[in-house]
């Protein structure tokens, strides 16, 4: 074992609680008692998750009872403590990347019984179950799908006159003319969450490259350098020096959502998770906003939406009711209340990839905005057409070479060409040690 990583393993155990997953240790009711380890979220949403699905459950089961806790650290304590042979049972992790490490590890339990049993493969859409699986058995579930959009202050956008363009020629033009009247075109910021520098190699990559040349290089027939990912590198420098905040490395998510709302900036191109928190920083300023979809590249199919998965969910290959985990996830991927009520309380962050939920069993419950964000994207899927974001078709190692080294091509210290050179070389040992994953076709 490296030294560094018998450091961080020490470090987790000191700093963080070790799980003992598959121990279920039993409460004073006699039940067994099951953890899921979550990311952070506002003490509203901890508890709205809490009532509409950990009660549910809790009050359906008769010999187990889940435990929900919240951590910023999740991903890496939940790593570290599986190395450690202990963990929760329920595991959460970033994207379909990082399960396949953990199921090729021997760390994750094979999903398919329960698939099988709960009929999982019927109701998930096919793209989806395929991200989840490695060596043709399936070992995660996607807790939700997502995409990129333009976020914008629609009273900023009003008052001058602006709207959101369908080409990125048109888009450039429209960049220079807020510029032009002393508002900042764009923001987005890196402080609260490092990886947050993919989000713009990948709409910059899919709106301007295009899915067609993600595809081929994902597939290893065509390189990272080709002529398509030099000029959308390009393009992603031009942006960043012209028209973005430059306070880049020091704002967090939130203050990028605060300066769209108060039309210091007007727009945010982000995740649609952040439909959950626009309403309350635009509350506070008394604006309005709305979103668009991303202009593309004269040539490119618009709309254009990069699909991911924003999370995953598998049950820990040490827990000792792995029949438990899997009753928490059919309800979650069964029960309409359920999944209606957390979109209703938590909206963006439970856009759940199954067949079996349409914007009518919503009815007026959830924003018109959102509801038709969720539409347009499931179109997309079921069309065939969409684009790829990084966190999900990349393998794990070249995307952390993707986050960490564009910095460089931010500062200046290294160029678009210098840049893919290197992620072709970062992709091309991921795909010969057969770390790739599956990239379905969009047509």
């Amino acid at each position: 074992m490296k030294k560094g990583l018998v450091f961080l393993l020490l470090a987790a155990l000191v700093f963080s609680p070790v799980f003992a997953g598959g121990s279920s240790e039993s409460s004073d009711s006699g039940k067994d008692q099951l953890l899921w380890l979550y990311e952070s979220a506002t003490a509203e949403h901890e508890q709205h998750l809490r009532t509409d699905l950990i009660e549910v459950v809790n009050s359906r089961a008769d010999d187990y009872e889940f435990e929900i806790r919240f951590d910023p650290n999740y991903d890496q304590n939940v790593r570290t403590q599986l190395l450690a042979g202990a963990g929760p049972d329920l595991v959460l992790t970033a994207g379909p990347s990082y399960v396949q490490e953990l199921a090729k590890e021997g760390y994750l339990y094979s999903l398919d019984e329960f698939a099988a049993q709960y009929g999982w493969n019927d109701i998930l859409f096919p793209m989806m179950l395929d991200l989840g699986s490695v060596d043709g058995h399936l070992y995660a579930l996607p807790k939700t799908y997502e995409s990129m959009v333009i976020f914008y202050n629609k009273t900023l956008f009003d008052e001058h006159g602006w709207t959101i363009p369908e080409t990125w020629e048109e888009f450039d033009a429209l960049c220079q003319e807020i510029k032009d009247a002393g508002v900042i075109p764009l923001v987005n910021g890196n402080s609260s969450w490092r990886p947050t520098n993919e989000h713009l190699v990948t709409y910059f990559f899919n709106h301007i490259a295009g899915p067609d040349k993600i595809y081929q290089a994902l597939n290893d027939e065509i390189p990272w350098t080709d002529e398509a990912f030099v000029e959308a590198m390009d393009e992603l420098v031009h942006f960043f020096n012209d028209y973005y905040s430059p306070d880049y490395f020091s704002y967090a998510d939130e203050d990028c959502l605060a300066v769209i709302a108060d039309g210091s900036v007007a727009m945010y191109i982000s995740g649609t998770w952040n439909f959950q928190r626009m309403d309350e920083f635009f509350g506070e300023t008394g604006q309005d906003w709305d979103w668009a979809p991303i202009p593309v590249k004269e040539g490119l199919e618009y709309p254009l939406y990069a699909i991911g998965v924003g999370a995953t969910l598998s049950i820990n290959q040490k827990t000792a009711r792995p029949d438990a985990v899997a009753e928490l996830l059919n309800t979650l991927f069964t029960d309409k209340a359920v999944q209606v009520q957390l979109n209703v309380d938590w909206p963006g962050e439970w856009i759940l990839p199954i067949n079996t939920l349409n914007r009518e069993d919503f009815g007026d419950k959830i924003d018109a905005r959102f509801a038709a964000c969720i539409d347009e994207m499931s179109d997309a899927i079921n069309a065939g057409k969409f684009g790829y974001v990084t966190w999900t078709f990349w393998p794990e190692k070249t995307d952390q070479y993707i986050w960490e080294q564009v910095e460089n091509v931010f500062l200046g210290n290294m160029s678009s060409i210098e840049y893919l050179e290197g992620l072709d070389a970062a992709f091309q040992a991921d795909y010969d040690a057969g770390n790739s994953l599956p990239v379905p076709s969009s047509v």
